[in-house]
């Protein structure tokens, strides 16, 4: 099943170029609380276009194939598997694109630092600070942080927002 064939099933995915962020952290959220299973947190970038996935500077944290095809349903469990401490795949970054269901999962992520410097938050971590620079490449939709700590921020167009774990 595609993610557009499963958009309809699935409350997540608004459209084929578009996932709810907020709701795949609530869900996420969830799931962890259900027991304590070494949870070391996720960046997930969400690229509008194959072109803008790859316009990010990139290095693959492992040697293994680093592309796997999900369908929205999917895709929480994954992110939840890769985040784990026992999987190699913990560090770095997730890239999904949305119309093709594939997400490029552990890479680094080496975003520019703009010309005007004056917009960055401060007093953030660097995985915090690459998810507000990457925000600001063009056909990137927006960029998902979860701390270890479950806690979350949403970076689009470099501005930040924090999600609340409540």
């Amino acid at each position: 099943m595609s993610l557009t064939d499963g958009s309809r099933e699935n409350p997540l995915v608004q459209n084929a170029n578009h996932i709810d962020l907020k709701g795949l952290y609530q869900s996420l959220k969830d799931r962890i609380k259900q027991k304590d299973i070494g949870f070391t947190g996720f960046g997930l970038i969400v690229s509008q276009s194959p072109a803008s996935r790859e316009s990010l500077p990139l290095s693959p944290l492992t040697k293994e194939n680093t592309i796997v095809q999900l369908t929205s349903s999917e895709l929480t469990g994954y992110l939840l598997k890769l985040s784990l401490a026992t999987d190699v795949r913990h560090d770095g970054f997730h890239i999904f694109y949305p119309l093709q269901s594939l997400l490029k999962t552990a890479q680094y992520v080496a975003p520019s630092l703009p010309d005007n410097s004056c917009s960055l938050v401060f007093d953030v971590g660097a995985r915090i600070r690459t998810a507000q620079l990457a925000s600001m490449y063009n056909g990137i939709q927006e960029v998902l942080c979860v701390g270890a700590n479950k806690q979350a921020v949403l970076a689009k167009n470099g501005q930040l927002q924090e999600l609340f774990n409540e």
